[in-house]
């Protein structure tokens, strides 16, 4: 049975344009009610809801939750009038239309474009009644096309579990992404993933973006709803970040972004700059009270912390707030009680640090559930905690380490719901640094004396100055960020 599979739910947790809709806003995922003159055209082309058309309206509370998401979602897309004013540039991706270069010219919007492919759903979940279930959506799959279900002129998608779960605007995506094997199985199969986090998975990943492929019209639409202000910050926000994890992790020939290195740091008076890692630009974004420290969640987002207590969480290009982010890392701080944390790394919880010891949520279960952490694993080290390395494997995949007044240098992983440490005697690292990260070519850090310095990743005896101490006073904490074009333009 030949079948092709969206992306994963791991995946899956994975402004300038003011696109419209014809009536109402239906990107927003708390509507109740849809008003019959919406669903007409829905059952002209999914004939499977023409019962619908005879009511004045159908809302949530009356055909269930589940139903209503899957008549929402199409109700949704047929209405969608995305913009496209921008210019394209062939050099970033996030500027191409691949429904544009795809569609036949009789498919003028991507309502078109889904149902001259698809014309009936099915769901495996059995939640609400069809006329069959097929497929196998397993703990993982969010939608998927049988093409042996492709019977006479019924064309059918089978939505999974784990499609309710998300927003409507994601839902959109996912047919769309589904349609895109409609295609042609044998061109748009997903392939074996030759790097990035699935390197090793097959079907995880396409072979190039401009074959136009499922997974560049995934990336096209979250580069859409990254920048529609008919979404929340929050939706915008978590588009833009699966943008940029797709980029990375779903093609084995990582399409052409643009983007600039920033590197964010505070001084002691709490003022936080930017400084333009190609042009040496540096400028003001933030005013905060001394004492500030920075830290990347290594997602987007930037928590500042002011005398052991998390304060504010912004997003690192616009700077926006990001009030979740922060709710998240207030309540890792009350699992922690009383425990002396002196610093903290990593994506969602991440890793905390005493003088000796490391604490972490290993419980997997919980974590890929999104509930609270059901407990927190520790785990002692030799020797007195100095300052945490970061070691970035791929743009959107890090490596958590730390390193003490010895200049030993540890990383630390959960495995099988344990907490290990272990030393790693082959990176080395400036003796000098108190804080680092090692990107792909260079190794950036604060030295004893305040500076931003930076380290050939290969030779470690050429090092340069590319901020001194002496201009803005001593550097207390920084963070590596990426600033995508598409997404925010900055100097």
């Amino acid at each position: 049975m030949k079948r092709q599979r969206l992306f994963t739910l791991l995946l899956a947790m994975a402004l300038y344009c003011l696109p419209g809709f014809a009536d109402s806003n239906y990107l927003n995922s708390s509507i109740e009610c849809i008003p019959q003159t919406d669903l007409v055209g829905v059952a002209n082309k999914f004939k499977q809801f023409s019962e619908l058309v005879d009511r004045k309206e159908i809302c949530r509370s009356e055909i269930g939750d589940q139903y209503f998401k899957i008549v929402h979602t199409l109700v949704a897309l047929k209405n969608y009038r995305p913009d496209f004013s921008r210019v394209v540039d062939t050099q970033d991706v996030f500027t191409i239309d691949v429904l544009g270069k795809i569609s036949k010219s009789d498919e003028s919007s991507w309502w078109d474009y889904f149902t001259k492919r698809i014309n009936y759903l099915v769901d495996d979940t059995s939640r609400f009644s069809f006329e069959e279930e097929l497929g196998d959506c397993g703990t993982s799959t969010v939608a998927l096309v049988n093409f042996s279900s492709f019977i006479g002129e019924k064309r059918p998608i089978t939505v999974c579990r784990h499609f309710f779960e998300v927003d409507v605007y994601q839902r959109i995506m996912v047919f769309l992404h589904e349609a895109r094997h409609v295609d042609g199985i044998a061109k748009h199969e997903h392939v074996e993933c030759i790097h990035g986090e699935y390197e090793g998975f097959d079907g995880a990943c396409d072979k190039d973006f401009f074959s136009y492929s499922s997974y560049a019209v995934t990336v096209s639409l979250l580069a859409k709803f990254g920048v529609d202000q008919n979404l929340t910050y929050r939706q915008r926000f978590e588009a833009k970040q699966s943008a940029i994890y797709h980029i990375w992790n779903s093609f084995n020939i990582i399409p052409p972004v643009k983007y600039r290195e920033v590197i964010y740091f505070v001084t002691s008076d709490g003022k936080i700059r930017s400084i333009n890692l190609t042009t040496g630009t540096i400028q003001v974004v933030r005013e905060e009270k001394a004492g500030t420290e920075l830290y990347s969640n290594h997602n987007g987002g930037i928590v500042l912390r002011e005398k052991n207590r998390w304060v504010k969480a912004y997003s690192e290009d616009s700077w926006t707030e990001l009030p979740w982010v922060l709710e998240d890392m207030n309540q890792a701080q009350r699992l922690l009680k009383k425990k002396e944390v002196i610093d903290w790394h990593g994506a969602g919880m991440g890793q905390f640090f005493t003088k000796d010891r490391v604490i972490a949520d290993c419980d997997d279960v919980s974590a890929l559930l999104g509930r609270d952490p059901l407990f927190l694993s520790e785990a002692g080290f030799e020797g007195d905690y100095r300052g945490k390395v970061i070691i970035e494997e791929h743009p959107t995949n890090y490596q958590q380490g730390f390193i003490t007044q010895d200049n030993k240098h540890y990383y630390a992983y959960c495995q099988f719901g344990s907490l290990i440490i272990e030393e790693d005697k082959n990176c080395e690292i400036p003796s000098d640094l108190n804080e680092v990260y090692i990107g792909r070519e260079f190794i950036y850090g604060v030295d004893r004396k305040g500076s931003l310095v930076q380290y050939l990743k290969d030779d470690i005896e050429k090092k340069k100055i590319i901020l001194s101490f002496s201009r803005f006073g001593p550097i207390s904490s920084f963070v590596f960020s990426r600033v995508y074009d598409y997404f925010k333009k900055i100097d």
